[in-house]
């Protein structure tokens, strides 16, 4: 990350994850088809189904998964206060500048990057694309 992460902000994101009051990451992965599907469970049981966020093919610029020691620095792009959703878009991203000044080119393939974020209690998912994804509600039996 950049020097520029004190001047990150999140905004809220409205999601299919929007006021659940837990959501764990349930598998993560590149499929077969070169999209990005992340599936989160509505609690550590896993009995409930699961919803399913996938950015197509072509659409992520990167992507990483980070435990939960992350989630202060973000915090801190919170204003400090405790973040009372899952789901953020964060403006000014310092991920988006450090990953530009690096990769110049990459500003020219992927100019409307979006920098996406997702809290868990055990983890924070962050999506750089240029599109937003689509979600899934899936019910238990279509969880394999």
């Amino acid at each position: 990350m950049s020097e520029e992460r004190g001047s990150e902000r999140l905004i809220p994101w409205p999601t299919a994850l929007t006021g659940l009051e837990h959501v764990y990451v349930h598998e993560l992965l590149d499929d077969a088809q070169g999209n990005l599907r992340v599936r989160f469970s509505h609690s550590r049981s896993e009995q409930e189904g699961l919803i399913e966020i996938i950015w197509r093919l072509g659409d992520v610029v990167a992507y990483a998964n980070r435990d939960e020691g992350y989630q202060v620095a973000l915090h801190k792009a919170a204003g400090g206060h405790s973040i009372p959703q899952h789901t953020f878009m964060v403006e000014n991203s310092g991920w988006i500048a450090w990953l530009w000044s690096r990769e110049p080119h990459m500003q020219d393939v992927f100019p409307d990057a979006v920098h996406y974020v997702i809290f868990t209690p055990d983890d924070v998912v962050e999506v750089l694309a240029q599109a937003p994804p689509q979600f899934l509600e899936l019910p238990p039996e279509d969880q394999e």
